[in-house]
């Protein structure tokens, strides 16, 4: 058996949900798993629930945070504890970090995830907190060589370090739906949560200063987050509404319609 514990998980819309959501049915195949997921909507995460559950079977918590987190460690030990479980791995270091003394009590071997953003340097104290978490685990699995880079600064001594990139979703069966305001001559998209670091700042002031040579040029921003707001109001002072257009959370028959649509996809 196979322990998977997440705070992303489907029905939320993610590159993190649809992520564990296909490693989960990939390992399915082959192991029992249990996932210890957050819950986020009653309705919504009991219609996935029962659309999966004859192939693995997830455990959701609710609540505030910090009873959620001591909650699903109740929960976890006595499954810990039944000298059943193969191994146990985890979305980030987070999810590892109120129950990882007492996986490593049990001798189960546990493998985290590293993804990038969750492990950038904040400071000194959250720093120090994570490379405890981390130097506890058996296994980090980054994402990317430059993820990799960032746990190197850690200086850890205990984990094995790889890199395996994530795979890509299969489109070819989905139909896709149409999103509206999709046309212009060429077609830019950013498909991302939308926050700092993702860069839709710099994108929009290149638009601006291109669009004397593209001028039916559209920018696609699918996607949501704490910059929507200062992304809408940056398009509105630079008067480039018409070419600027927030399609906000899209499904996965809208993403493969916005991919076909469009001439080029750019996230800095």
């Amino acid at each position: 058996m196979i322990i998977v514990l997440t705070q992303c998980f489907p029905p939320r819309v993610g590159g993190i949900e649809n992520l564990i959501s296909n490693l989960v049915l990939q390992l399915s195949e082959k192991e029992k798993i249990i996932v210890f997921a957050d819950q986020q909507h009653v309705f919504n995460d009991t219609i996935y629930d029962q659309s999966v559950k004859d192939k693995f079977h997830v455990r959701r918590i609710s609540g505030l945070k910090f009873f959620r987190r001591r909650k699903k460690i109740r929960e976890l030990e006595p499954i810990l504890m039944s000298n059943e479980i193969k191994c146990v791995i985890g979305d980030t270091w987070k999810s590892f970090e109120l129950s990882i003394d007492l996986i490593n009590k049990q001798n189960i071997p546990t493998i985290c995830l590293a993804h990038g953003n969750e492990i950038i340097y904040k400071d000194n104290k959250h720093f120090l907190r994570i490379k405890e978490i981390l130097n506890k685990v058996s296994a980090i699995v980054c994402n990317s060589d430059y993820t990799k880079k960032l746990i190197n600064n850690y200086d850890l001594n205990k984990p094995i370090l790889k890199t395996i990139y994530p795979g890509a979703c299969n489109y070819l069966e989905i139909k896709e739906v149409p999103v509206p305001g999709v046309d212009g001559e060429p077609i830019l998209l950013t498909l991302a949560r939308l926050e700092k670091r993702k860069g839709h700042q710099y994108i929009i002031e290149s638009v601006f200063k291109i669009l004397s040579q593209y001028p039916n040029l559209k920018y696609i921003i699918a996607g949501d987050g704490p910059e929507k707001k200062f992304l809408k109001e940056l398009v509105r002072k630079k008067n480039i509404e018409k070419n600027v257009i927030f399609v906000g959370t899209v499904n996965d028959q809208q993403k493969k319609y916005l991919f076909l649509k469009t001439d080029l996809m750019v996230m800095p």
